[in-house]
């Protein structure tokens, strides 16, 4: 959602409400876990499945690269406008080792 014309600091943000600080952090940090916990069954999976050539686990990379990925780019980078918050590095660098990744191995896979 867009708030076109309003812009806001985090300083003023918690003069409004002493628990929004609090709240924005916890919003950070529930986004970090989010990736962290995407990232632990992709590294098993790659190192396990993908690497014994299994297409199951392309198949699953690619969706969680549509799925988990795309979606976490384009809420921080939608929260980055809005707030100025640079959270949306960690997404991003996601989604980009994913692609190359699943490019690369791609005729591993398929051939």
């Amino acid at each position: 959602m867009l708030f076109i014309g309003y812009d806001f600091s985090f300083s003023q943000l918690a003069a409004v409400d002493p628990q929004a600080g609090p709240f924005v952090a916890l919003l950070a940090m529930l986004a970090s876990v989010n990736i962290v916990s995407a990232a632990v069954p992709i590294v098993l999976i790659s190192k396990f499945a993908l690497k014994k050539g299994q297409k199951w686990a392309w198949y699953y990379l690619l969706f969680m690269l549509v799925w988990e990925g795309f979606n976490d780019v384009y809420s921080v980078t939608q929260f980055y406008f809005e707030t100025g918050a640079p959270m949306f590095v960690m997404p991003w660098l996601f989604c980009t080792l994913m692609a190359v990744g699943l490019y690369k191995t791609r005729k591993q896979i398929f051939s």
